[in-house]
């Protein structure tokens, strides 16, 4: 298990660098989640994956359990990577009218195919139910790697994305902060307030 920390930029208006934390685990793992809320899950494998390319590695749609139409991913996995090591992905997030939303960019640490969990330094707004795509940018190239099992939280359209007649789902996961992580957070702010008063 290796975990690394690097910038990524956060594609949202006047948004500043955060610092993205990225681990890379075995695809034969599991890793777990603390005080985060898993809101979509295609992520059981065995996994299949087609050769490396450059450009869009793929896409698929996804419906998850938010409890809002818009929320901030603070967390997500998907099951593939970059064929070389500083090589970099960026992850599209489309509303299902197909309008971008949200997007950062990631460079890896290391080629080669893991279950990447990548934790943002700030989160982003995604929809609840929209498109999630990858890029492998400027002549990076990198594969997402799928899975006959079907989405195990939230729902996939097997029409849309995926491949072999919808039979094969895009490995990912989504995550936001539970709720009981929200309000330690807004204590703390609320905390903070007052002591600057």
């Amino acid at each position: 298990m290796k975990t690394v920390s690097v910038l990524a930029l956060i594609a949202l208006a006047g948004a500043a660098q955060a610092t993205i934390e990225l681990r890379a685990d075995p695809l034969s793992s599991a890793p777990s989640y603390v005080d985060r809320a898993v809101v979509y899950s295609g992520i059981p494998g065995p996994y299949n994956a087609f050769p490396a390319a450059g450009g869009s590695l793929g896409f698929d749609d996804y419906s998850s359990t938010m409890a809002n139409p818009v929320e901030g991913l603070t967390q997500m996995r998907f099951v593939g990577g970059v064929t070389n090591a500083l090589e970099t992905a960026r992850f599209e997030f489309y509303s299902t009218a197909g309008i971008l939303i949200n997007s950062f960019n990631v460079q890896f640490p290391q080629g080669g195919a893991f279950i990447w969990t990548i934790t943002l330094g700030a989160p982003i707004d995604i929809p609840q139910n929209g498109i999630m795509q990858i890029v492998a940018t400027g002549n990076s190239t990198g594969r997402w790697f799928l899975t006959g099992v079907a989405p195990t939280v939230g729902t996939n359209s097997n029409s849309f994305g995926g491949a072999n007649g919808g039979a094969l789902f895009h490995a990912f996961e989504l995550t936001t902060p539970t709720p009981g992580a929200l309000a330690v957070l807004g204590l703390g702010g609320l905390a903070i307030g007052r002591r600057r008063r």
